[in-house]
């Protein structure tokens, strides 16, 4: 970790944010302390956008704001015509049916965000970019591009493999757009991590997935059928964080 000049952080509140992928990851995530959460699924690949009836599940299991990742598939951010098709079907739907913001992001030939415009004006006023703003060589062309469109905040790890090792980048973004839009750090954030990056940073929130690996009868049979590992929101990662930035604030 860098020393940046300490931050004051006494007296507010730090916005803990948990992606989870089920109802049930809803629950144990909201019970541990997270006052927003980030709903997606198949998380192994970086989240693509969840099924409807997940969606509603959750949101009659939790009372705090739930965001929708809008990703329809893996990969890189410059989708076809028939990809923005979707990503505008499932925008319209998911902020008809109670989401409180949609988490987006993608990419023209050139490297613009524009084919976001339409997806930014249908959330109106409640659109995140997602991390496809890592993806941009330029940080500040991006927040720029991203003010200029309306999205209200931008999830990034500053862009390095972990927001603690681009916590450089977030401190200066977090400068650079001076209240005109909210930056996110997320990124490989762990218990003993989180309060260290607000102090570097001087950021009012953090996002992460606090998940662990789950054993099951037959485990060792699916990952050799190539069906992966289990892993859910761990409770306790998330409490832990919660407690960490609640010391860090006096809360």
């Amino acid at each position: 970790m860098s020393n940046p000049m300490p931050t004051s952080v006494s007296g507010r509140r730090i916005t803990l944010e948990v992606c989870v992928t089920t109802a049930d990851e809803a629950v144990a995530a909201v019970g541990a302390g997270a006052d927003r959460l980030e709903l997606c699924s198949v998380l192994e690949v970086g989240g693509v956008t969840p099924s409807p009836a997940t969606f509603l599940d959750v949101r009659k299991a939790v009372a705090v704001p739930v965001c929708v990742l809008l990703r329809p598939r893996p990969g890189g951010f410059v989708y076809s015509p028939r990809d923005w098709t979707t990503l505008h079907g499932d925008a319209d739907w998911f902020l008809t049916h109670g989401s409180d913001a949609i988490v987006c992001g993608g990419y023209d030939d050139a490297g613009r965000l524009e084919p976001c415009r339409d997806l930014v004006r249908l959330a109106s006023g409640r659109a995140v970019l997602n991390r496809a703003f890592d993806f941009h060589p330029d940080p500040y062309d991006a927040m720029s591009q991203a003010i200029d469109l309306g999205f209200s905040r931008v999830l990034t790890s500053g862009g390095g493999p972990t927001a603690i090792a681009g916590e450089g980048m977030i401190r200066e973004l977090i400068r650079w757009a001076r209240g005109r839009i909210e930056v996110l750090p997320g990124g490989g954030i762990k218990p003993g991590t989180a309060a260290d990056l607000v102090r570097a940073t001087g950021c009012d929130q953090v996002h992460g997935s606090f998940r662990r690996e789950t054993g099951s009868p037959g485990r060792s049979m699916r990952v050799a059928a190539g069906m992966g590992v289990t892993t859910r929101t761990d409770p306790e990662q998330v409490a832990a964080v919660r407690a960490e930035l609640d010391r860090l604030t006096g809360g």
